[in-house]
């Protein structure tokens, strides 16, 4: 069930309820919690933005977008809901990782390359973790072409009622 993405192991070697599954019970049922709750707002910021707006949760080294508002303006980001991001890039995976401790953001960027997406990417893991402290600090983190080039966004990261759940709002 973890190959499939169905669970997620945690930390402490337990499981819990792992993105596919989550995108599985929206596609269904379209009424998760989360996603009722924080849509309204991605339309508000769609309308007034007239800029995609993105709801995304970690899972493990991903950012999976389970919602998203993106009317048609005259600039559109393609992202369909489902699509995983790697956890180490843009504003949206530094917002849900400003959300973990910092022995979990170490034990990730352990764990991890830092890639050069663009020639704008942070490749530093001392850099990148200020990085992820100062979002934590300052509740936003920006993005200044550092996914993709030509593109600069910015995210917050959500509370949620569930110490195991990171969302954020890019």
């Amino acid at each position: 069930l973890t190959d499939l993405g169905v669970l997620d192991r945690t930390e402490d070697s337990r499981f819990r309820l792992g993105a596919k599954l989550y995108r599985l019970g929206k596609a269904s049922d379209g009424n998760a919690r989360l996603v009722t709750v924080v849509h309204p707002y991605l339309e508000s910021i769609n309308r007034k933005t007239k800029l995609s707006a993105f709801l995304g949760i970690r899972s493990g080294p991903r950012a999976v977008i389970i919602d998203k508002v993106d009317t048609a303006y005259d600039i559109r980001i393609h992202s369909e809901i489902g699509m995983q991001i790697p956890l180490l890039a843009g504003a949206g995976g530094r917002a849900l990782l400003s959300q973990l401790p910092d022995h979990e953001v170490d034990q990730i960027l352990g764990e991890n390359t830092l890639k050069r997406f663009t020639p704008k990417s942070c490749i530093s893991k001392k850099v990148y973790k200020e990085m992820v402290q100062m979002t934590r600090a300052e509740g936003i983190a920006f993005d200044d072409e550092e996914y993709i080039e030509g593109i600069r966004a910015l995210s917050v990261p959500l509370p949620t009622e569930q110490e195991d759940l990171q969302a954020a709002i890019w």
